[in-house]
């Protein structure tokens, strides 16, 4: 049986970006392209003197309040009296700012005398106000740029599909049924990124500066200031695409291709993922490689608009590149074990499916790439094996430490200090969100149910009080003479001090508060807690960012406490010590006392899903206030 390439395509995708797309395109349409060529075209019309007959503004009840003046009128060209009864560039009915309200205003003032353009070819047709209402413009372009992007992207990875090789052997080893994965030549998905990222600014800005320069004072005449001030973040959001965008395309062009070769191919289950990067002669061989092997779960949550496609990380392993010659060229390679018990990749993308990344980053060089992998529990070994310098983990040690903690060691005394407004730039941006949603409310208010509004008012009021709470907070812990002091405090005013010996901690506990993601970064956050014999805990560190931190910050305040520092296996360490090859621990969450493997705060970090869990839904949210 010969070879045959099938692509399945997701009609699904088509039509929920269709149903984006198509009111996306009538905004588009109908109320820009088609007002701007109205407008451009009557500037040619000619003025005359009109009697007004009627005026009035009509208000329609609906999910809100929408507004229309209408108004009917005569006018004489050339010694015929014509009726007319167009009043803007407008037909329908809108609460855009109070534009309505003024004409409206504006005709019962003016004495039944108005002036109104017509079109000489055609003195049938006329028109009191032919400018563009640029508050209509800059609401429009918001609606249509976001529903515009989302339904024409959603559409065409719909329309690309997924394509597969039937073979033989495909349903065997089905890696072998994706032209991507076949020949163990794996590109990542930066160029793709690339294009998406520079199709969409170049969309947004097309979009925005137009309205911004031509209709500024007109946007903030007519508006509210709260959406003014939503609207003018949109030229700021096009500068910025603009800015990374073009750092996209840089480090494209400096970098080119970098396949990524797999052994074992395909990553084995039971055994270990290791792979072989080809780098072109712009990367340094100076240069740091960190490497990140993740297992993601990806779902489909909600129904119909409301339907969204989530990530969760179910498994990661962190570890370092070696720098290595490559055929002719330079190149990078990496090896970590993987335990049992993972799910393999699932290639049929239904409600939910597994997925396997590698992920692969220098600092130094502004490197990144990421890979989408085969996995399948095959057990099979690496052929790469790379003994990890001491000196490197070394320093990836004193590297999380010292990002982790406010620190300061003085003679016997080790102090450890969290002052109001630490890390102030997540908290401030929670605190400008929550008054802009109080904001948006306090000016929609008769527009929207009032179950609604206070549903959102509450969420908005409870962010901003746990967020507040949460930078103004402080938190000091000192180890001295054997003792250990926790003083925790709000507005600069002590709301706990307490004082133990040693002789009373039982043990140390990562807890974690909650997980984040941007693009592809999982990362998980924890407090560090001191377990006392009486069931107390004690903070000790907050804010640390990671598993490895965590490790680090842990194994740091178990040596200070003088508790036993028993150390769980760290494969990494053998490749320290030894010529095996690099791997990782299991992350745990649950308290760790002096019977209780402590986990080697220099190892690569591995985790599953099954060993972290969040022990009541609020928790995501609230746990990050309180961090």
């Amino acid at each position: 049986m010969g070879s045959q390439t099938k692509t399945k395509r997701s009609w699904f995708l088509i039509f929920f970006g269709a149903c984006f797309a198509a009111p996306a395109l009538y905004v588009l349409i109908a109320m820009l392209a088609t007002p701007f060529y109205n407008a451009a075209r009557m500037q040619f019309w000619e003025p005359v003197e009109a009697k007004l007959l009627s005026s009035e503004v009509k208000y329609y009840q609906g999910d809100s309040t929408t507004y229309k003046v209408i108004a009917d009128y005569t006018y004489p060209v050339n010694g015929r009296v014509y009726e007319g009864d167009r009043v803007s560039l407008y037909s329908g009915s809108d609460n855009v700012g109070s534009y309505h309200q003024d004409m409206g205003r504006k005709l019962r003032n003016s004495d039944n005398l108005v002036t109104v353009y017509y079109n000489p070819d055609n003195p049938q047709e006329s028109i009191i106000d032919r400018s563009i209402r640029w508050g209509m413009v800059g609401f429009m372009s918001i609606f249509g740029v976001l529903f515009g992007m989302v339904g024409v992207g959603a559409m065409w990875f719909g329309w690309r599909g997924d394509k597969r090789i039937v073979t033989a052997e495909s349903h065997e080893k089905p890696w072998t049924s994706k032209p991507e994965w076949a020949a163990n030549k794996i590109y990542s998905n930066a160029k793709l990124e690339m294009y998406g990222l520079l199709f969409f600014s170049v969309f947004w800005n097309l979009i925005t500066w137009p309205a911004v320069i031509l209709g500024a004072e007109k946007i903030y005449e007519e508006l509210p200031l709260i959406v003014c001030l939503l609207f003018a973040l949109f030229p700021i959001i096009g500068v910025y695409l603009i800015y990374i965008t073009a750092k996209a395309v840089t480090q494209s062009k400096r970098f080119g291709k970098t396949p990524l070769t797999l052994t074992p191919f395909p990553g084995s289950i039971g055994g270990q993922i290791g792979g072989k990067i080809v780098l072109n002669n712009n990367a340094s061989e100076l240069a740091f490689y960190s490497v990140k092997v993740i297992c993601v779960r990806k779902h489909y949550s909600g129904s119909g608009k409301n339907r969204s496609l989530r990530e969760s990380m179910v498994w990661e392993a962190d570890t370092f590149a070696n720098n290595c010659v490559l055929g002719a060229g330079a190149g990078i390679e990496f090896s970590v074990d993987v335990p049992e018990g993972l799910p393999e990749t699932e290639l049929d993308k239904n409600d939910s499916w597994h997925q396997w990344r590698v992920e692969v980053e220098s600092e130094e060089i502004k490197f990144k790439r990421s890979f989408d992998i085969p996995v399948y529990e095959t057990k099979q070994q690496s052929t790469i094996s790379y003994k990890v310098p001491q000196a490197l983990m070394d320093n990836k040690q004193e590297t999380d430490l010292e990002n982790s903690l406010p620190l300061q060691e003085q003679g016997g005394e080790v102090s450890i200090h969290y002052p109001m407004f630490y890390k102030p730039m997540n908290k401030m941006i929670m605190i400008f969100v929550a008054l802009f949603m109080q904001a948006l409310l306090g000016v929609f208010k008769d527009e929207m149910p009032s179950f609604l509004y206070w549903v959102i008012f509450s969420i908005a009021t409870l962010m901003l009080v746990f967020t507040v709470k949460a930078l103004l907070s402080s938190l000091t812990v000192v180890f001295k003479n054997r003792t250990l002091n926790v003083k925790t405090g709000l507005l600069c005013i002590t709301t706990k001090n307490e004082e133990v010996p040693f002789s009373e901690i039982e043990g140390i506990e990562q807890k974690e508060v909650m997980r984040s993601q941007s693009g592809n970064k999982h990362t998980v956050h924890f407090s560090i807690l001191a377990l006392l014999h009486s069931g107390e805990k004690l903070p000790l560190a907050k804010q640390v960012d990671g598993q490895a931190a965590a490790n680090t910050v842990e194994a740091y305040l178990r040596e200070k406490l003088s508790l036993p520092n028993v150390k769980h296996h760290s494969a990494i360490e053998d490749s320290v010590h030894s010529d095996a090859t690099t791997s990782q621990t299991t992350i745990f969450t649950n308290a760790s006392t002096p019977d209780s493997p402590l986990r080697n705060p220099i190892e690569t970090l591995s985790c599953s899903a099954a060993d972290i869990q969040l022990n009541k839904p609020s928790r995501v949210l609230i746990g990050w206030f309180l961090m």
